[in-house]
């Protein structure tokens, strides 16, 4: 099993005392299928409740297939609450018959994690990015545009949280957070 780990400064940068991002980690089953693993920490301690809510994790990938040109794909996946000081993994998949159809490698060439909480998009870190397009607005900027628009969406879908297939993670399931299924349950 192929796995990449990136460690983002030797102190993680806690964004406004809200949520720190940890770690990436771009890994390849033995079965193709890719998995980024998303590793974020509470670190707030001024609310009253003691827990952070609904924070929504959004990774933005850009893939380089073999002729040279890109393909995007974003996903999202959100937590229900979260205690202060708590680390938390959030992950996705990107389908095994997919990769291999695309030759695309475990770690793609740039990406961008924008976190949500209750509603509010945290402040741009430059760790938040991969390090390729650090510091250049324009490629975060156009990473984030392709991604959301028509390059992106003829991939919605594709990359997703890993709920959707459990059995990619082979059963290492620690450190996963309560999440907001967005098929929920009816209410009559």
């Amino acid at each position: 099993m192929l796995r990449i780990t990136l460690t983002l400064l030797l102190t993680p940068l806690a964004l406004f005392g809200v949520i720190e991002l940890r770690s990436i980690d771009f890994d390849q089953s033995r079965d193709d299928w890719n998995i980024i693993t998303i590793e974020l920490r509470s670190v707030r301690d001024d609310t009253e409740s003691g827990y952070d809510n609904n924070i929504k994790v959004v990774p933005h990938l850009s893939y380089q297939l073999a002729d040279g040109s890109f393909t995007y794909y974003r996903s999202s996946a959100e937590v229900l609450t979260v205690k202060h000081g708590d680390s938390f993994v959030v992950p996705f998949i990107l389908p095994g018959p997919i990769v291999e159809r695309d030759r695309l490698r475990a770690e793609p060439f740039a990406f961008y994690i924008e976190i949500i909480v209750d509603g509010e998009a945290l402040a741009f870190s430059p760790d938040f990015v991969s390090d390729n397009i650090r510091g250049n607005a324009e490629a975060i900027r156009s990473l984030k545009q392709r991604s959301e628009g028509p390059e992106g969406q003829q991939n919605d879908g594709i990359l997703r949280p890993f709920y959707i297939n459990p059995g990619v993670l082979g059963g290492n399931l620690r450190g996963l957070p309560i999440f907001r299924r967005p098929e929920g349950f009816p209410v009559d």
